[in-house]
């Protein structure tokens, strides 16, 4: 059985918070990247050495207005809200960000290929 999306979403997230670098690196495309909010572009790599970090802990993260496209049978984009708490290098954070992942079919499971965060304003 396929996993949908959304459910990709919700593995991706859990991952995330427990560190869970195993599954992180393989629900990443080989290419996987990320354009964060001031345009830096991280790697595959780069993301798999925060997720490790010490100077990065990720304590609440949920996603909401959660849009699914599936392009074909094998490309998903997905537009959601994604809120997040923690501490990144002994700073709290608290996110709110407007967030578009492309995921790609690869066998039985959606894997992530590209993704780009934005914050969402005060107004």
């Amino acid at each position: 059985m396929i996993d949908a999306p959304e459910q990709f979403c919700q593995r991706w997230t859990n991952a995330w918070i427990e560190r869970d670098i195993a599954t992180v690196e393989a629900l990443m495309t080989p290419h996987y990247h990320f354009v964060d909010a001031d345009g830096v572009v991280w790697s595959r790599e780069r993301v798999a050495e925060l997720v490790q970090s010490a100077d990065y802990r990720l304590s609440w993260s949920g996603r909401s207005e959660i849009s699914v496209e599936l392009a074909n049978a094998s490309c998903a984009i997905i537009v959601c809200r994604w809120r997040g708490e923690g501490v990144y290098r002994r700073r709290r954070f608290a996110d709110d960000q407007r967030c578009t992942s492309v995921l790609v079919r690869h066998g039985a499971q959606w894997l992530v290929a590209h993704e780009h965060c934005s914050p969402i304003g005060a107004g």
